[in-house]
């Protein structure tokens, strides 16, 4: 129970950290255009 809560929070915080990457990369090519 305990182990898939942290898992459950590590998982979310890897999206997170995605999403901010792919933030970063459209507005690099947004920049580009």
């Amino acid at each position: 129970m305990h182990l898939e809560r942290q898992l459950r929070r590590i998982t979310s915080c890897k999206i997170i950290q995605d999403s901010r990457h792919l933030e970063r990369q459209l507005w690099r090519i947004r920049s580009i255009l």
